[in-house]
Parts: structure tokens; C-alpha cells; sequence
């Protein structure tokens, strides 16, 4: 009869522990759905949409317009208003980054001699 030799696996390390107050970023995430504020769209309805788990204006654009009906207290107008707002957002953000990658490019920035 041949016996294995038990494996010692070593202890497995524990998770790094939560940054400090110098490591955090104490600004805002640029994605945050509170950002829909400043696009004309009502706090109580800003609140409406993080109580339904949309913490994004990502999150509001790929959810559908028939999900978010569901959610108490949201008219048709409302959630038009909220999706022409997340998508003026995303748009603002999507030039400069189409932009920036087209400068980008590898032929435009490198120059290949033979």
C-alpha cells in the first residue's frame, strides 16, 4: 500500500485591510446616480431609484423603462426624464473617451520604419 504524504498547506492570508483615511477618495464616484441632480431630476425620485438597488447612471440606462414603472411612485414622465438625464451623462462622458482613443490609436502615435 502506497501512503500520500499529507500536503501542509501554508495559511491562507487574510484580505488586506480597509485603506486608511489618506487612501480613500473622499470625492464622489463620478457614476453616482446622485449626479442626476444636477441634470434637473427630483431628490425624492433620486431616492425612489437607489431604494430599488439603482446606484448608477449606468445602472438607470440598462434598466429597462417597464422595470423601473415597477418601482412605487414612478410616472411614464418621470422615467422618461430620468433616462433622457442618464443618457445626456453618459454621453458627456463617452466623447472625450471616443476621443481620446482614436488619438490613440497605434498607427497615428507610432511610426513604423523598415
Amino acid at each position: 500500500m502506497v501512503r500520500r504524504a499529507q500536503s501542509q498547506s501554508a495559511p491562507v492570508p487574510s484580505r488586506p485591510s480597509t485603506p486608511t483615511g489618506d487612501d480613500v477618495d473622499e470625492g464622489p464616484y463620478f457614476d453616482s446616480v446622485d449626479e442626476l441632480q444636477q441634470h434637473g431630476i427630483n431628490v425624492q425620485d433620486i431616492l425612489k431609484l437607489k431604494s430599488a438597488s439603482i446606484n448608477t447612471v449606468s445602472g438607470v440606462n440598462m434598466t429597462t423603462r417597464r422595470q423601473m414603472l415597477k418601482i412605487k411612485g414612478m410616472s411614464e414622465a418621470k422615467v422618461e426624464k430620468i433616462k433622457e438625464a442618464a443618457h445626456k451623462i453618459l454621453v458627456a462622458y463617452a466623447l472625450p473617451l471616443a476621443y481620446i482613443q482614436l488619438r490613440l490609436r497605434p498607427g497615428l502615435l507610432f511610426r513604423y520604419r523598415s
